[in-house]
C-alpha cells in the first residue's frame, strides 16, 4: 500500500505541476539563503525535495520543513536541510510562530472539515514571518459535473459524501475568503483545468483521486448517502469510460491562491 500511495501522490504532483508550467513556486516571493519553507500535508515530500533542489542549483540554500498527520510516506533519508515532522496543520508547534517565508499546501479537500479550514489559515498566518507568503491548491470536485451525465452523477454523490462528513466540496472557491478573514493581504487566485478526453495523460491521476477518496472514507459513514460501495465502483468505471469518450476541451478545475502576511499588523 505504501508503494502504491507513494507512486500515486508523486504522479499527482507531476500532473499538477504541468498545469502551471512546472513552477514549484507561484507566489511572488524571492527566497534567499537562510529562509525557511514549510510544506503542510507534505505526503511523500516531493514538492519540498524538488523545491530545495531547484533553489540549491541556483546557489540558494534554504531550510525546509514538511509536516503531515501521517509519517508513513516521508522520505527515509532527506537532505540535511530538509526535516519531516508529524504534525497537523490545525495545531502547528508553538516554536513555528513567525518563522517561515513560504508555506505550500495542496489537496486537503477530503481531509479538513468546513469548520477547520479557517483554523488552518489562521495557523498559516501565525507561523509565517511578516511579509511571507502562502500558496494553496485544491481540486474543485464539483467541476466534473459539466463533462457528461455519468460524471455529473459522480460529482453529485461526491459532494453529498463530503457534506455528510462535514466537509466542503467547494473549498477551492472559498480559499480567498478564508485567507482574507485570517488577515492575509494581496490575495490572488488562479484556476486551471486538468484536461480530459482521448489522448490526455491525466485520467489515471484523476481516477486514482476518486479511488483514494473511497479508501479514505471507509468506516466514516461515507456510503450512508444512498450509494453502496458496489455502486460507487460501477459509477467510477462509468465516469472514467465517459472521460475516454469526450471530445477535447473537457477538464477538471483546480484552484490556486497565494496571499501575503502583512509586513506590519493592521
Amino acid at each position: 500500500m505504501r508503494v502504491i500511495s507513494f507512486a500515486r501522490l508523486n504522479r499527482q504532483h507531476r500532473d499538477i505541476l504541468q498545469l502551471i508550467d512546472n513552477e514549484l513556486i507561484i507566489a511572488p516571493v524571492q527566497l534567499k539563503a537562510g529562509d525557511e519553507v514549510l510544506d503542510c500535508a507534505t505526503g511523500t515530500g516531493i514538492w519540498l525535495v524538488e523545491c530545495a533542489a531547484k533553489l540549491a542549483a541556483q546557489g540558494v540554500e534554504i531550510s525546509c520543513t514538511g509536516v503531515d498527520v501521517s509519517p508513513h510516506l516521508f522520505p527515509p533519508s532527506p537532505e540535511p536541510n530538509i526535516t519531516f515532522l508529524q504534525h497537523s496543520v490545525l495545531a502547528l508547534p508553538s516554536e513555528f510562530t513567525s518563522r517561515f517565508t513560504l508555506i505550500n499546501q495542496r489537496l486537503l479537500l477530503g481531509a479538513l472539515r468546513l469548520t477547520e479550514w479557517p483554523l488552518a489559515l489562521r495557523e498559516h498566518f501565525r507561523v509565517l514571518r511578516p511579509g511571507g507568503w502562502i500558496q494553496l491548491c485544491e481540486i474543485r470536485s464539483k467541476g466534473i459535473q459539466d463533462i457528461g451525465p455519468r460524471s455529473k452523477r459522480m460529482a453529485e454523490w461526491n459532494a453529498a459524501m463530503l457534506e455528510n462528513r462535514g466537509m466542503d466540496p467547494d473549498a477551492g472557491l472559498h480559499l480567498k475568503m478564508w485567507a482574507e478573514e485570517a488577515g492575509f493581504v494581496n490575495v490572488q487566485t488562479m484556476e486551471k483545468g486538468m484536461p480530459l478526453g482521448k489522448g490526455e495523460p491525466y485520467a489515471q491521476t484523476l481516477e486514482e483521486t476518486f479511488v483514494g477518496m473511497k479508501v479514505h472514507s471507509s468506516g466514516e459513514n461515507a456510503f450512508n448517502v444512498g450509494v453502496s460501495e458496489e455502486e460507487y465502483d460501477h459509477w467510477l468505471k462509468d465516469m472514467c469510460d465517459e472521460w475516454s469518450e469526450v471530445d477535447s476541451g473537457a477538464s477538471v478545475p483546480f484552484s490556486w491562491i497565494w496571499a501575503q502576511k502583512p509586513l506590519k499588523p493592521e
